[in-house]
């Protein structure tokens, strides 16, 4: 269905060919006299051609029978000269890639060259062979973050080129001026520092795949391949490599690096399941635990910056090998050692370190601080909190330190926070000659620090410290001196120590040794990068050539399905079928060109097409999964339009990984023309993989042209058949991804990182003529299915998706739909739920009481939720449950959590002495409308 040559400027505009030169020259006055007329003319003519050409464009995007397919590419390729500047029109990228920002091509896999149209075999890249001791290394931003590991690579840099190894940073999201402050930082120590280009391809608001996919295609196209490449897992930078790599996609022969510097935002939970605060909500977080996570399943070394760190990977149940995995903690900042004796008097100041919530350890030190006052009779401590903002039972920390403090009045304790991310900061407050005096308690266990990088500080500048044992203190200091400053993360314990530590304060503080020096842990990273093992790409489809069935879905649109034709007859693996299943179309045109294809079809190549009713796309794609013959099933609709090596790459990496569903990424493209018109791409999808997590809030899976092993759909009962409701793709991958995620059934999903296909967007796409509200639904079902085997995480995700959907739009939740199949094509607007009406005398009292024991309780959809956790010992007399009065305390907050007024304390019917020293704190939602403090 070509369309023969591109035609030259001349032949699209005849202005452009119009007129010869002068042979001789009249005056200028009567040259420009002359000009006016015709340049009245030609502009005049340009004008009316733009204006026939957009109203074309328009007609084109919204009639899908007005145009016929020839046109419709005539259309484009002049829309795109006149309006985009293209000399070359759509041989620009050969169909082979898409033109990006600067006018340059942006090749898809398998493909080279300024114009794209250089075959390369994935076997035989230049990358294949890397040069000798090189390595690379991304940092996550210029500046020296120690808390994420990424002031450690930087260390890490300097420390490789002093062993004589060719070292390259790529800065990541840097501006210039930090990209150029680095480079000269470096300089001196032979570190070549490189920007990171861009592909130029847009992401929209996906920044972090944006991200790796430019690492990827850096890597991809690097010259020649680094013999080491290091990354960082929590900046999720590396994973669409390693992705790429494990699929077959990337024959690389680099020695993959990750480093696992701190702990995923999911695991604050672990730390306290009893804090609803602690759930992760946020999609970017999501995203990148579980790119952290992959990234080091995929690693081909995987070097964790402390023990505790291991152990959390494999009690998470982390799928990485013991032979690749090696702990080595962060490079010490300087070569020198710690001072052998610090000059300390009497302990007045206690300083807290750590993340400033549950996981950091915030409540066991305020327990601490209730047992040093109560049980030890200590009186006026100060202390000081050090650390990154957090919060507890939603109360944010300022706000939940001053509730427990409440108990420390009596007892003239003086506290302060100080919010700071940098974990550094502590051991800059706790030495020189001001800090005597001060001792540095660390009870968190490592979380929010991890590596350990505030520890290490201290140990350098010789602080007195405590640590939990629990953490990277067993990593960083030596084995001998691990008992004097070791405790359990219990707050009485913590009390019990610190009054041990200060007794022994009386001749001064000797600082503990640090377990390895900065030449050491250097000598540890070369050893483990001299350990590596040369890789070989073996091709997934070198020996097997399974058939493919392509379900090609049709409805009323005949003209594009001649396009989606055309592009899967252009594919470069050719053991494939198609069954073509017409879903009810009731447009003659399409009817008869669908019965001319059947018979054409049957008789030439023994492909199906059936002629079904109306039922919609999943009742379609189910129908024709029936007809099919291949061991793999490619769903795809006939607005789609395929890259020539869609097939082969997906199958490529379903052979490689052993998956039994595969998706991929895609160009977005508008209009019914073919997209390999222009070749630029609106924006660029690439799916994550099976992160159900990130899955509740968006989807990150990919879309309905998949490839799936057909035993395994036909197993998993294919598509859901709900007429009149999109989303049956999202909701069959996130049916995969939770089995895959809970072990509760069969099945792996696996995400190409690369646009397979032109995805078009039109008026009558099916997402645009279906209700959102009611796709919602059909994706939440697979989740509160199976409910009952979630974790807690997944759990809170799904209440906090059915609020951001539908409670905050004041629509309603169809409970029948996600439950037991879908019932009715309307969905109700509803006014909020009204909230339970609390009748009592009340007044305003911010004074309160001590804070020792709060209940929780939690009003939302008419359900309670009561929690309740106890905040440290009684000052005056043994607690019990005879002697307790609770003081009630309703706190008002909006859907959001906001607080929506002053707290309102009950007046109760009793002597003061009733009120005892607890309050009862009920958290009420009002309606957004309700006004503050009302």
């Amino acid at each position: 269905m070509g369309r023969g040559r591109s035609p030259s400027p001349s032949e699209r505009d005849p202005l452009l060919s119009l007129g010869t030169p002068a042979t001789t020259k009249a005056p200028a006055s009567q040259r420009r006299a002359a000009r006016l007329p015709g340049l009245t003319v030609g502009l005049a003519a340009v004008l009316l051609l733009l204006g026939c050409i957009w109203a074309l464009v328009e007609l084109d995007k919204t009639s899908p029978h007005g145009l016929s397919n020839e046109l419709l590419g005539l259309v484009e390729d002049a829309h795109d000269w006149f309006i985009n500047g293209s000399q070359e029109g759509p041989t620009k990228c050969s169909g082979h890639g898409v033109l990006v920002r600067g006018g340059r091509c942006l090749c898809d896999l398998g493909y080279a060259g300024d114009t794209c149209h250089e075959r390369r075999d994935l076997t035989k890249t230049s990358a294949t062979e890397p040069a000798k001791r090189t390595v690379c290394l991304f940092v996550d931003q210029a500046e020296r973050d120690a808390a994420t590991g990424r002031h450690n690579l930087l260390e890490l840099a300097q420390s490789l080129s002093g062993a004589g190894y060719a070292v390259t940073v790529v800065p990541l999201g840097a501006a210039d001026a930090a990209v150029k402050a680095l480079s000269v930082t470096l300089a001196a120590d032979a570190v070549v520092v490189k920007r990171l280009p861009s592909t130029g391809v847009g992401f929209g608001e996906r920044a972090l795949e944006e991200r790796a996919y430019d690492v990827y295609q850096f890597l991809a196209h690097a010259p020649r391949a680094f013999e080491h490449v290091v990354f960082s897992a929590a900046s999720g930078a590396g994973y669409y490599t390693l992705l790429a790599q494990s699929q077959g996609l990337l024959a690389s022969g680099s020695n993959f690096v990750v480093t696992v510097d701190s702990f995923p935002r999911a695991y604050h939970h672990a730390q306290d399941p009893a804090d609803k605060d602690s759930f992760v909500a946020d999609v970017d977080a999501l995203k990148l635990d579980f790119m952290q996570q992959k990234s080091a399943e995929l690693a081909d070394q995987v070097i964790f910056a402390s023990s505790s760190l291991q152990e959390f990977a494999a009690h998470q149940g982390w799928k990485v090998s013991k032979a690749k995995q090696r702990v080595i903690a962060h490079i010490p900042a300087t070569a020198s050692s710690a001072p052998t004796h610090h000059n300390s008097s009497a302990i007045d100041e206690l300083v807290f370190v750590g993340e400033l919530s549950s996981a950091g350890g915030l409540r066991t030190f305020c327990d601490a601080v209730d047992t040093l006052v109560s049980d030890f009779g200590v009186r006026g401590l100060r202390l000081t909190l050090v650390g990154r903002p957090g919060s507890i039972f939603g109360f944010p920390a300022d706000e939940y330190v001053e509730l427990r403090a409440a108990n420390w009045d009596r007892a003239e304790v003086d506290w302060r926070i100080v919010r700071e991310n940098d974990p550094l900061a502590a051991a800059a407050y706790l030495s020189g000659p001001a800090a005597s005096g001060r001792l540095a308690v660390l009870p968190g266990a490592g979380s929010g620090d991890a590596a350990g990088a505030a520890l290490q500080a201290l140990v350098h500048v010789g602080a007195p410290f405590i640590a939990a044992s629990a953490g990277p203190l067993r990593d960083l200091v030596t084995a001998s001196d691990v008992p004097r400053v070791a405790m359990e993360p219990q707050g009485s314990e913590i009390a019990k120590r610190i009054v041990e530590v200060v007794a022994g304060l009386a001749d001064g503080w000797t600082p503990v040794r640090p377990k390895f020096t900065r030449d050491a842990v250097g000598a540890h990273w070369k050893q483990t990068l001299q350990s590596a093992k040369p890789k070989q790409y073996v091709d997934p489809l070198k020996d097997k050539r399974p058939l493919v069935s392509i379900v090609l879905v049709h409805h009323n649109r005949h003209q594009l399905l001649r396009q989606a034709i055309e592009a899967i007859e252009a594919q470069t693996y050719r053991n494939f079928e198609v069954v073509l299943v017409d879903d009810g179309s009731t447009d003659p045109e399409s009817r008869r060109f669908v019965e001319d294809l059947s018979w054409r079809w049957w008789r030439s190549r023994g492909w199906k097409v059936l002629l079904e009713p109306n039922r919609y796309l999943g009742a379609a794609r189910n129908t024709g999964a029936r007809h099919a013959r291949g061991d793999y099933l490619l769903f795809l609709d006939d607005d789609d339009y395929s890259k020539p090596h869609q097939i082969e790459t997906m199958l490529r990496a379903a052979l490689a990984t052993d998956a039994d569903v595969v998706t991929a990424g895609h160009d977005l493209f508008g209009g019914l023309a073919r997209p390999v018109n222009a070749a630029r791409s609106a924006r660029r999808y690439l799916p994550l993989g099976s992160a159900p997590a990130a899955g509740v809030m968006e989807n990150i899976f990919g879309d309905a042209a998949l490839l799936a092993r057909r035993g395994f759909f036909v197993e998993l009962g294919g598509f859901s058949e709900d007429r009149g409701v999109g989303f049956e793709d999202y909701e069959f991958l996130a049916k995969v991804a939770l089995a895959q995620a809970t072990g509760s059934g069969r099945g792996s999903l696996q995400a190409v990182p690369e646009p397979l296909h032109w995805y078009r967007q039109h008026a009558r796409s099916m997402s645009r003529r279906t209700n959102l509200k009611e796709n919602q639904l059909r994706l939440l079902r697979p989740y509160a299915n199976a409910e009952r085997d979630l974790p807690p995480q997944l759990r809170f995700l799904l209440v906090h998706a059915r609020k951001v959907f539908f409670d905050t739009h004041g629509v309603s939740f169809d409970e029948a739909f996600v439950r037991r199949g879908y019932q009715s094509n309307t969905t109700t607007t509803t006014s909020p739920t009204p909230t339970p009406t609390i009748a009592c005398p009340a007044f305003v009292d911010q004074s309160g009481g001590s804070a020792i024991q709060i209940g929780l309780s939690e009003i939302w959809a008419n359900k309670a939720k009561a929690l309740c956790w106890n905040a440290g010992k009684q000052s005056a007399g043994a607690l019990s449950g005879n002697n307790i009065k609770t003081l009630p305390v309703l706190l008002p907050i909006y859907s959001d959590y906001t607080q929506a007024g002053l707290p309102v304390v009950s007046a109760l019917p009793c002597t003061q002495a009733s009120y005892s020293d607890a309050w009862a704190v009920t958290k009420v939602i009002v309606p957004d409308s309700v006004q503050f403090n009302y």
